[in-house]
């Protein structure tokens, strides 16, 4: 929420064309120089219950330490500062040591405002930032909070502070006002890092957006010594479920608070839609529809608009009436397109979800508004995915009804955890998605300047004529079909497989993907049957381009 005041603060700067200066204070060992006697007086203050006040004296009151080396330890010592590293309270406790600063600076009317709601220090713990559209202002912040840093008996790093000055207009004529901590000179930079978000002089979103992808990509790296990659690692679903829980929070971490617009969007489809073919093996050239739909995966945009609705539920239930009354001021001035409450606004509708104007006054449970908001997100682009998917002829083999969010196609579902098979199934999911090179496919990109007749047989080469017309691959079709057809008579009768499936096409349909058939009532809905025929259809398929590799390399 700190993040996203200061995301406001630069849209009104870079519509009003003012200047907006960052001071990022680096705070030294934060949490280790904690006074215990300041920080209980403090909680004292705040009129707590006096057995949780108790309880904290008690955690921190005499405490001793000591040191091990080797096999011994030294006497010990008292601990009279710091609250533990990873303590569930730690931070909680470091803002009740840290809030009569933030309280100072407001009380004073020092700092940015956002019509009269104050937001000059948007601070989360020790990550504290002040903000101000003029030099003499962030001067005198930066001395109260040094005062406040040396009554309190901690430091502020003088070198690794910084101070940006940020300019939406490129006329503005840069300040040479040299920013001063402790009497000495503090570095004016381009960029800083604050709460994970880089605030910079320019191109702000694409910085964090490369560096977004950057550790994504790392991760992503990371996790190929467990087989998240293509053919001869885990089963894309599996792949896909490992991305979900942690490379895509590194991806999208902290990205709903900036105003992103699509070419930012496009880096992030680009990283994110590359990823899915690479786990599924798929070349470039497949349609990115049946990329998402194959393994149930939503849009990039999508799992950014999830966050955002997230976020905007956090802030209404909380009791920030400040950040609340700021945001509501944005929106009915509409001082900016791209402010937070616009942006919910737009995805909102998008959604066909209830204005946030209703929601504010009728705000569902957490639990209530995640379900809601994933079933319209997920519901929104099933229809999105699968009408694309419906207009690429490339798909036409694919039972795009059954492709769903979430639900991966049956040829990764009915995949066991065997690489052989994997490779089988990469083989059948070319084929499915129309991206398996025949001479006919040849010959069409080359304007006709290859010919399209198959180099075995010399009869015209597509994916009817290789799945079941190619006499130098009739042996292996021959036998592995004969036991397709033998299950498919036992379950449906001889004469409903002479009427349905007289036509070569229907053949290749029952191969490829035995779903459609089941949708249109030629199959039973026998899970346990179509997961037999998927089987051994992947045998199949992958048998027949064996042969045919053979062939082609003799």
């Amino acid at each position: 929420m700190a993040a996203l005041l200061v995301s406001e603060s630069e849209l009104i700067s870079k519509k009003q064309k003012s200047k907006l200066i960052f001071g990022l204070l680096d705070s030294q060992k934060a949490f280790d120089v904690v006074h215990h006697d300041i920080l209980l007086d403090k909680l004292f203050d705040q009129n707590i219950d006096p057995d949780i006040w108790e309880i904290i004296f008690d955690m921190y009151n005499n405490l001793t330490s000591k040191v091990k080396w080797k096999n011994g330890f030294s006497n010990s010592f008292p601990v009279r500062q710091g609250v533990r590293q990873g303590g569930i309270l730690s931070t909680h406790l470091y803002k009740l040591y840290i809030n009569d600063l933030l309280t100072e600076l407001e009380e004073n009317g020092m700092g940015q405002y956002i019509g009269t709601n104050f937001t000059g220090c948007p601070t989360c713990a020790d990550d504290i930032i002040l903000l101000s559209s003029t030099e003499e202002e962030m001067q005198s912040m930066l001395d109260t909070s040094k005062r406040y840093s040396d009554k309190h008996r901690y430091k502020i790093h003088p070198t690794k502070s910084v101070t940006i000055n940020k300019y939406s207009n490129s006329k503005t004529t840069k300040s040479e006002v040299q920013f001063k901590l402790d009497d000495k000179n503090m570095p004016s930079a381009k960029q800083g890092t604050h709460l994970g978000i880089i605030r910079a002089i320019k191109d702000q979103n694409k910085t964090n957006i490369q560096d977004r992808i950057s550790l994504a990509r790392r991760t992503a790296y990371s996790l190929m010594n467990v087989g998240v990659h293509g053919t001869n690692g885990l089963n894309p679903k599996t792949s896909y479920m490992i991305y979900r829980v942690y490379v895509l929070p590194r991806l999208l971490y902290s990205l709903e608070v900036l105003p992103l617009n699509n070419g930012d969007i496009k880096l992030l489809r680009d990283f994110h839609v590359n990823f899915l073919r690479q786990i599924q093996a798929l070349p470039s050239r497949t349609a990115i529809s049946a990329v998402y739909l194959l393994v149930g995966a939503l849009p990039i945009e999508a799992e950014i608009h999830k966050r955002v609705l997230s976020l905007f539920h956090s802030i209404f239930s909380s009791n920030n009436e400040n950040l609340k009354k700021a945001l509501e001021r944005q929106y009915v001035l509409q001082t900016h397109e791209l402010t937070f409450l616009n942006r919910v606004a737009d995805i909102l509708y998008m959604y066909n979800l209830p204005p946030w104007t209703d929601l504010k006054d009728q705000l569902p449970s957490k639990l209530s508004w995640k379900c809601k908001a994933k079933e319209a997100i997920n519901s929104y682009w099933k229809v999105n995915l699968q009408r694309d998917a419906n207009s690429k002829t490339t798909l036409k083999f694919l039972c795009i009804p059954n492709l769903d969010i979430g639900k991966p196609h049956s040829i990764w579902n009915s995949l066991p955890p065997n690489i052989g098979e994997l490779r089988k199934a990469t083989i059948k999911a070319r084929l499915c998605t129309g991206t398996y090179i025949f001479q006919s496919q040849k010959a069409r990109f080359s304007n006709m300047n290859l010919d399209a007749t198959c180099p075995i047989c010399q009869l015209e080469e597509d994916i009817i004529h290789f799945l079941t017309r190619c006499p130098v691959l009739e042996g292996i079709r021959r036998e592995s079909l004969s036991v397709i057809k033998r299950i498919t008579i036992n379950k449906i009768g001889l004469g409903n497989w002479n009427s349905n499936f007289h036509e070569r096409t229907c053949i290749a349909q029952l191969i490829l993907d035995c779903q459609q058939l089941a949708l249109n009532n030629i199959l039973p809905l026998d899970d346990l049957f179509l997961n037999s025929i998927e089987e051994l259809s992947r045998n199949l398929c992958y048998r027949l381009h064996l042969k045919r590799v053979s062939f082609l390399n003799i």
